[in-house]
C-alpha cells in the first residue's frame, strides 16, 4: 500500500513526521489495512459428500514496513541506523503501531517477526533504506481512543429495578435495556467498527453480590461476583482474558459464577452503508439496597479488521 502522507510510529520512531534532526519516510506497507488470515479445518465426511468445516477464526495479522530515513550528515544517520536496528528489541513486550488516517487514530500491537534490516553500504551519504517485518497476534486494528461510560445502581424504584421505558423489557427478542441516564443501572454501549469490540468492566463498591447482565442480538448473558466489594474497593473484570482481579492485582476468577464472557463484546456494525452501531445492553444489579452507592464502568475502543 502506497504510504501517503499520514503520519505513522513504532515504538519511539515517527514516521512522515520530520524530526529536528532526521526524517523517516514510509514507502509502503503491508498487512496494516489488509484483512488478516484466517485459521479452518476440513474434515471429509463419512459415507456422504462434502466436508465438515470447523469454526473459522482470524490468525495473527503479518506487517511489513519499507522505509527510507534521511539526517542531516553522515554522523547523525549512522546514530539513527543503530537506533532503529533496537527497534521492538524486548522479547516479553507488544510494542504500539499507530497511523493517523483519513478516518481516525489507528492501532495495534506487534513483535518482531525478522530482523531488521538496514541497506547503507560503505558510504551512508546521510540516508538508508531499511525494512521492518511484524507480526500482531491480534488481528483486530483497534480505534485509539478509549470510550468509557459509568452508571449506579437504579435509584428511581425502591426495589432498584425499573420496568418501564425506558428499563426492562422481557417480550420478545429478549432482554434490553435503555440509555443510561445518571444512575439507571443501564448501559448502552457502541461500536462504530468492524469487528466485535472487546469490553473491560469494573465494578466499584459498595455492591453485595453484583451481577452483570449483557444483552446481545436479543441474547442474554450474565457475570455474578459472589462477594462484597467494600467502599473503595474494586474488581476489574476482562472477558477476552477471563480473568477478575480485585484492585486490579489479586486473582478473583474464583468468584465469578456463573461468567458467561461470551457476552461481553460489543458486535460490529450490521449495516456499514447506514452508519449503524454495533449496540451491547448491560445492566448491574446487587442483592443489597438499592440505595447502594456501588457503580460499574465500562471502557471499550472501537476495532475493524
Amino acid at each position: 500500500m502506497a504510504y501517503g502522507r499520514n503520519e505513522w510510529q513504532l515504538d519511539w520512531l515517527k514516521m512522515n513526521q520530520p524530526q529536528s534532526w532526521y526524517e523517516v519516510w514510509l514507502q509502503s506497507e503491508d498487512g496494516f489495512w489488509d484483512s488478516p488470515g484466517v485459521n479452518s479445518t476440513l474434515s471429509q465426511r463419512v459415507n456422504n459428500h462434502g466436508a465438515v468445516i470447523s469454526p473459522v477464526w482470524k490468525t495473527e495479522r503479518s506487517i511489513t514496513l519499507e522505509r527510507k530515513a534521511d539526517a542531516r550528515n553522515d554522523g547523525d544517520i549512522k546514530t539513527l541506523a543503530l537506533g532503529i536496528k533496537s527497534l521492538c528489541s524486548d522479547p516479553y513486550k507488544l510494542y504500539r503501531l499507530s497511523t493517523k488516517a483519513e478516518i481516525g487514530e489507528f492501532e495495534t500491537e506487534v513483535k518482531l517477526d525478522g530482523p531488521i534490516l538496514v541497506d547503507s553500504g560503505q558510504d551512508l551519504h546521510s540516508s538508508i533504506n531499511f525494512s521492518i517485518q511484524l507480526v500482531a497476534p491480534e488481528p483486530r486494528i483497534y480505534h485509539s481512543a478509549w470510550q468509557t461510560m459509568t452508571t449506579g445502581l437504579a435509584q428511581n424504584l425502591d426495589d432498584g429495578l425499573d420496568f418501564s421505558d425506558p428499563g426492562l423489557d422481557f417480550s420478545d427478542p429478549g432482554l434490553s435495556f435503555g440509555e443510561s441516564e445518571g444512575s439507571t443501572g443501564f448501559l448502552r454501549l457502541t461500536n462504530n467498527g468492524t469487528a466485535p469490540a472487546p469490553v473491560e468492566f469494573t465494578l466499584y463498591g459498595p455492591l453485595d453480590h453484583p451481577t452483570i447482565t449483557t444483552t446481545v442480538d436479543g441474547q442474554a448473558y450474565t457475570m455474578k461476583y459472589n462477594g462484597e466489594l467494600l467502599e473503595g474497593e474494586y474488581v476489574v473484570i476482562k472477558p477476552e482474558e477471563t480473568s477478575g482481579l480485585l484492585q486490579g492485582t489479586a486473582s478473583r476468577r474464583h468468584l465469578l459464577n456463573p461468567a458467561d464472557f461470551r457476552g461481553s463484546s460489543i458486535p460490529p456494525m450490521p449495516n456499514l452503508l447506514a452508519r449503524e452501531p454495533g449496540v451491547l445492553t448491560v445492566g448491574l444489579t446487587h442483592e443489597g439496597p438499592p440505595s447502594a452507592t456501588g457503580r460499574i464502568r465500562a471502557r471499550w475502543r472501537s476495532a475493524i479488521w
